[in-house]
């Protein structure tokens, strides 16, 4: 069970980066940069770099689940 937290939590971390992309979009389109705040890139880089990390540990958790390991049942 916690493998599927871990995909929950993966995947409510990526909502705050997704919708900054989406905020980019705007800008890029009328041919401008995007201003973000360092701060906020920062933030950004961060939960990606978390997300990455939770990523790889649920493949990890999928490999091990399939080989039998952690299954007490």
């Amino acid at each position: 069970m916690p493998q599927l937290s871990l995909f929950a939590i993966v995947g409510v971390l990526s909502i705050y980066p997704t919708i900054e992309f989406l905020k980019w979009r705007k800008p890029l389109r009328e041919g401008m940069l995007a201003v973000v705040p360092a701060a906020k890139m920062q933030a950004i880089r961060t939960l990606v770099r978390v997300e990455l990390g939770g990523v790889m540990l649920v493949i990890l958790f999928a490999a091990l689940m399939a080989r039998g390991i952690g299954f007490f049942g």
